[in-house]
């Protein structure tokens, strides 16, 4: 999960949207478009991380948990504070390889709701 929300301009989402989908003539994702979208965007330089070894968790219990939205909170003494939670967890980090993940898929295509 990307510590902040990777666009800020509401207008590139349709982009966002073409780029995940699949290609008319081939019916294939594109890698190539998904890295040209990426990479025309500084703000989403953080997006490379679930491109890399920490993209895929082995489990929801071995991520942090970073929430995009901030929350505003009233204290005791009525002041307004803006809050954003960060859950970090204790039991570390743990991915999976490519190839981890896909002996995974193959026995329990669920394995990740089950835990």
């Amino acid at each position: 999960m990307a510590p902040v929300l990777f666009i800020r301009d509401p207008l590139k989402f349709p982009d966002l949207n073409h780029t995940v989908k699949h290609e008319p003539h081939t019916n294939l994702c594109s890698a190539d478009n998904n890295w040209d979208f990426w990479s025309s965007l500084p703000e989403a330089l953080q997006i490379t991380s679930t491109m890399s070894e920490r993209g895929i968790p082995a489990s929801y219990r071995l991520i942090h948990s970073l929430v995009s939205h901030t929350y505003t909170f009233i204290n005791f003494q009525s002041q307004l504070l803006s809050v954003k939670f960060h859950l970090v967890n204790q039991q570390g980090i743990k991915n999976l390889t490519d190839a981890e993940a896909a002996e995974l898929v193959d026995r329990d295509r669920k394995s990740h709701q089950r835990d």
